[in-house]
């Protein structure tokens, strides 16, 4: 659930996509398969070199695992470009992503099986 999957494999994008029923996790508007961008709910720039304690502590709250990858199912949402380039780097609060986390751990075992990992 927590571990890396390559977010450019076409089969992996599309479980994602077709599990969200092809809406933008964040406006909810129709998104064109080609279009889709997947998006980071806790942001990559977290998992860089040099944010090693705010990440930790950011999983500490959430109750994540400190392998957490910034690449797994549970932090990768579908997204129309102008939302993932409106939210760029920012982080939620906590309850918030609490909230997004919920949502995409209950659809990754669906992804899952959609790509037979």
């Amino acid at each position: 659930m927590y571990n890396r999957v390559d977010r450019y494999d076409p089969y992996v994008r599309a479980a994602i996509f077709y599990e969200y029923d092809g809406i933008c996790f964040h406006d909810k508007k129709p998104l064109n398969f080609r279009e889709m961008e997947l998006d980071h709910i806790i942001p990559k720039k977290l998992f860089e070199k040099g944010n090693e304690k705010e990440l930790h502590k950011l999983l500490s709250r959430l109750n994540l695992p400190v392998d957490f990858h910034r690449d797994c199912l549970c932090n990768l949402v579908p997204s129309r470009r102008v939302n993932n380039n409106e939210k760029g780097g920012s982080l939620y609060p906590d309850s918030i992503l609490l909230n997004m986390l919920k949502i995409t751990k209950e659809k990754t075992p669906n992804i899952i099986k959609r790509i037979d990992l």
